[in-house]
């Protein structure tokens, strides 16, 4: 399984129990995500595709790696989903399943969507892209944040969590494809 954008593995921690009941399971964190390597971003990647193809080769190695030759269930969340999907569309046949929690950019876009962005924004994406670039992203900047940045995740992630608290398990349902 794989995570969305800038998060870790950690964020799946309550199925791991559940899933490696029933399941061989590995979790990976992609790269740039959670404890997985940074390494630099290629000054030639400036298209969708090159990033695609980024992320979907460094999986690709990754399994070749391990010496998983069968077809497997591969399942991304948010942004990983995205990716998954990716990869699934350029390496099928090592895949059995593939399971998408919550995927990023599956959802129709509004009709009105770009009459609903302020003007302000196109220079506030100018100002991202060019950050990005640079090589700066949201994780830097918590990284690079030292001890403010773990206090600004801490208290986001019990904010963002508190309702999953209530939860007391989540089971996984062998061949639904959900949890």
């Amino acid at each position: 399984c794989t995570a969305g954008y800038g998060a870790g593995l950690g964020f799946f921690f309550r199925n791991y129990k559940s899933l490696t009941s029933k399941y061989h399971v590995y979790a990976v964190d992609l790269l740039g995500w959670g404890l997985s390597s940074r390494p630099p971003w290629p000054r030639n990647h400036t298209s969708v595709e090159d990033a695609e193809r980024f992320f979907t080769e460094s999986l690709e190695k990754w399994r070749q790696a391990i010496g998983l030759k069968k077809p497997f269930v591969l399942m991304g969340h948010s942004f990983g989903g995205y990716l998954c999907s990716a990869y699934a569309l350029r390496f099928r046949e090592n895949l059995k399943k593939l399971i998408l929690a919550g995927p990023a950019g599956f959802n129709p876009r509004p009709t009105k969507f770009f009459a609903s962005i302020p003007e302000w924004s196109s220079f506030a994406g100018y100002v991202a892209k060019y950050l990005w670039r640079g090589g700066l992203t949201p994780g830097s900047l918590i990284r690079g944040a030292g001890p403010v940045g773990r206090r600004i995740v801490r208290v986001h992630n019990r904010h963002r969590f508190v309702r999953q608290r209530k939860i007391k398990s989540i089971g996984f349902f062998p061949g639904g494809g959900g949890f």
